[in-house]
């Protein structure tokens, strides 16, 4: 099955302009990428399909080896997929979010929303290693916080950057930022 998973993966890629990428685990509990190609043993991959010429949008596949279905180290292979081969896409949210809800002049966060969402994330995460092997509820939001640590670690791989075109000052994207577009309009608010 997964042989013809990964031929149609690649008749797909051969027949439109679609970029392809796989994750294995190394035998030191490393993560490592491999683009273009999905790899022996990889545990998850990954098939961006470029549309915005068609219809504006892009698409993006996410799949993983039943090996790791429904574990941390799928969803984490996963969101390092995405972190990875979304990056340019990410990085524009980014550059909107910010200039939307920010001056031009000062695109940093609240300090106040900063340690609230840090706080909280600290807080899922305790309650989801105590918990998840007691409840589906906390078990799931232990699969989405695993996710949302490799969406920020594939995106830290292939950083962006834009130029804010009111003050000329070049800004990267940081692993927080893609955090804090999990949050939403949060970061608008006083807290």
């Amino acid at each position: 099955m997964r042989v013809l998973l990964v031929a149609l993966a690649l008749l797909a890629l051969a027949l439109c302009e679609e970029q392809l990428a796989s994750v294995t685990l190394e035998a030191d509990g490393t993560y490592r990428i491999h683009s273009g190609i999905v790899a022996p043993n990889s545990i998850a991959w990954a098939v961006l399909s470029d549309e915005t010429d068609e219809n504006g949008w892009n698409f993006l596949s996410l799949h993983s080896d039943a090996s790791v279905d429904g574990t941390d180290n799928g969803f984490y292979a996963a969101g390092i997929l995405e972190g990875y081969m979304m990056a340019e896409g990410i990085t524009f949210q980014i550059q909107a979010a910010k200039e939307a809800d920010y001056s031009p002049w000062n695109l940093h966060y609240p300090t106040a929303a900063v340690s609230y969402v840090e706080s909280q994330m600290e807080w899922m995460k305790n309650e989801s290693d105590s918990q998840r092997h007691y409840s589906l509820y906390w078990d799931l939001v232990g699969n989405y916080l695993s996710f949302v640590e490799g969406l920020q670690a594939g995106y830290s791989l292939s950083p962006m950057s834009y130029v804010d075109e009111f003050t000329g000052i070049v800004y990267e994207g940081t692993p927080f930022d893609v955090l804090m577009l999990q949050v939403g309009d949060l970061t608008i608010y006083s807290i």
